[in-house]
């Protein structure tokens, strides 16, 4: 019984764990638009703009990924978007 419940404080820990990953990348950009903006020479509000396509992406992508995981399994769907999400921000 111990065991059974370590291993799911072990799982709930990773969820919880990615979860503030993909959260933290989300909303990292908004506070250095100014500095983005000044690196490539365009104004704050074009800079913007990059954080609104990223949530176009996201919302268009979600429902997507979400039917591609009902079809070929959630943990594989996850591994894989995981990958793809740590090769992305090297």
């Amino acid at each position: 019984m111990r065991v059974i419940a370590n291993a799911s404080v072990a799982k709930l820990a990773v969820g919880w764990l990615t979860m503030f990953v993909i959260g933290t990348d989300l909303f990292v950009v908004s506070p250095l638009l100014p500095l983005i903006a000044a690196d490539y020479r365009t104004s704050p509000a074009q800079a913007g703009l990059s954080v609104a396509v990223f949530a176009l992406t996201y919302m268009i992508s979600a429902p997507l990924l979400g039917h591609f995981a009902d079809r070929i399994g959630r943990r594989r769907m996850l591994t894989c978007c995981l990958f793809g999400f740590a090769s992305a921000n090297l």
